[in-house]
């Protein structure tokens, strides 16, 4: 518990403020190496609870709007649209243009996205 009113001259007290470590942060110069030791293992019973995105596109229904960043030669692209298939090795993303056949193996993000807006009408002469 901290204190109401310290003297000026009390420990951890300069020209009337307080040094906030003596005080909030007990362990302030204790040895970690009492609580932490090096052979350690902190991924020892560890989960993730976030998915692969390789588990995320194998567990997704089709008709589920997505967007899939790959790997293609020279860097990386997206696939936005709506998963047709998801098989053993690959998944079908079918975009606006034509359906993109992606290797399971080269996804590096993915994602469920909200349905697409409604496109506009044509613009009719004023």
């Amino acid at each position: 518990m901290v204190p109401a009113i310290l003297p000026v001259n009390a420990p951890g007290a300069h020209a009337g403020l307080i040094d906030f470590r003596a005080y909030y942060l007990p362990a302030f110069g204790a040895n970690v190496a009492e609580r932490h030791t090096a052979g350690a293992i902190y991924d020892e019973g560890v989960t993730s609870p976030v998915k692969t995105p390789q588990d995320f596109l194998a567990g997704t229904a089709p008709g589920t709007r997505v967007v899939v960043r790959y790997r293609i030669e020279g860097g990386l692209t997206d696939a936005l649209g709506d998963v047709v298939s998801v098989t053993g090795g690959e998944c079908t993303v079918r975009t606006r243009r034509t359906d993109v056949v992606i290797p399971l193996a080269l996804v590096v993000a993915a994602k469920e996205v909200p349905p697409a807006p409604p496109r506009r009408g044509a613009r009719s002469p004023v």
